[in-house]
């Protein structure tokens, strides 16, 4: 069968710091959701340096300050890191009492659960496995275009010889991504979050899970 690629994207793109601290945790993941996750020191760290990264950038800032000033958390740096620690890379557990998921490995990686993927809504980790061999493209059932640079897509492909369809953001950095995500977590928990990027408008849905009295993020994806 033939391979068809989506993406090309140049290595340039994904060479500024934050995209690197991003692929930098995919190993650190059992993409099968029965398999528990055994986070070591050095995950931990690799999980802070991200999380720092992205509260440096403006973007995530004035997302965590609009949030603090409605009242979800407290206005401080370290109130702020812990809160999105908490939300993003909780480990909980979506079937057979076994904590292998986080809200960050089911959004920006994937997941298998019971033989078919789950997940993917990011297309850095799209293109990854694109370029291993491991996806192959179908095309797109809706797509929106945001500033000629970057845009939403409902795609369809196969992922490890399964079919699957999700829907992403393409070209957008991951501190967009998780600064709309967290605000509708907040904001619109559980429900479609309207937004407009560029004069263009779409919708962001989310999930939350419940976990030893935690609420987490368990699946965010854009909708168009």
């Amino acid at each position: 069968m033939n391979i068809i690629r989506l993406l090309n994207v140049s290595p340039k793109a994904l060479a500024s710091p934050i995209p690197k601290l991003v692929q930098r945790l995919y190993d650190n993941y059992e993409l099968d959701t029965r398999k528990e996750e055994d986070v070591t020191k050095e995950e931990n760290t690799e999980e802070d340096a991200l999380i720092d990264a992205i509260l440096a950038t403006d973007v995530m800032a004035s997302t965590m300050d609009f949030l603090s000033n409605k009242g979800f958390f407290n206005k401080d740096f370290e109130e702020f890191k812990k809160t999105l620690k908490n939300i993003w890379f909780s480990v909980f557990s979506r079937e057979k009492g076994k904590y292998g998921s986080s809200g960050f490995e089911h959004i920006f990686l994937a997941e298998k659960k019971r033989g078919r993927s789950i997940g993917l809504h990011n297309w850095i980790f799209f293109h990854t496995e694109e370029l291993a061999k491991k996806l192959n493209y179908f095309g797109y059932l809706r797509n929106l275009d945001i500033n000629g640079k970057a845009a939403v897509a409902m795609l369809r492909f196969t992922y490890n010889g399964k079919i699957k369809s999700s829907s992403m953001f393409i070209g957008t950095s991951p501190e967009l991504e998780m600064a709309l995500y967290t605000l509708c977590f907040f904001a619109r928990p559980n429900r479609y979050c309207r937004l407009s990027l560029n004069e263009k408008k779409l919708g962001i849905q989310t999930y939350v899970w419940n976990d030893r009295n935690k609420e987490l993020i368990a699946a965010a994806f854009p909708m168009i």
